[in-house]
């Protein structure tokens, strides 16, 4: 079993916005995988995990979280 360090909830605002307006990315998928803001930790490592909105062709921002997954003895 493996750990992600730090389990941080993201928190839509506004509530129009949708969990599929998000464009979810990761730096590694051998670290971790991530699906609608769903992150799976896949072996030990540091990866980057992205989020861009989608719902606004004008704002550019994404947002970024570093993730370290370790192993859970």
């Amino acid at each position: 079993m493996f750990l992600i360090v730090p389990a941080v909830p993201l928190e839509i605002i506004p509530v129009e916005v949708y969990k599929d307006s998000i464009y979810w990315s990761t730096s590694d998928e051998n670290v971790v995988k991530v699906k609608d803001g769903v992150i799976t930790a896949q072996k030990e490592g540091v990866a980057i995990i992205a989020a861009q909105p989608m719902f606004d062709p004008l704002f550019r921002t994404s947002l970024f979280c570093v993730v370290r997954v370790i192993k859970n003895e």
